[in-house]
């Protein structure tokens, strides 16, 4: 069988895709970076923020849409998008 080459992905789109979630605010990346990274339960770190346990949840559901939006135009546009903390 032979094997077609695809054509690469336009690195302009691939590093547009990459600021799109660079571009998260600092209190929404460290928010994913302790939950995730650290597992810190999303009420602890309402406790530390000093904010409603219903208002980080609610702040952690729409981050995690706005990044799910990303990834699904980076899946579409034939991109792979890697998360760094």
């Amino acid at each position: 069988a032979e094997e077609v080459d695809e054509p690469a992905p336009d690195s302009g789109l691939a590093a547009q895709r990459l600021l799109e979630l660079a571009s998260l605010p600092e209190a929404d990346r460290r928010l994913l970076r302790d939950h995730y990274g650290e597992d810190v339960d999303l009420a602890e770190i309402a406790r530390r923020d000093g904010q409603p346990e219903g208002t980080v949840r609610w702040r952690h559901k729409q981050i995690l849409e706005r990044l799910r939006a990303a990834w699904r135009r980076a899946e579409r546009d034939g991109l792979c998008l890697v998360l760094f903390w």
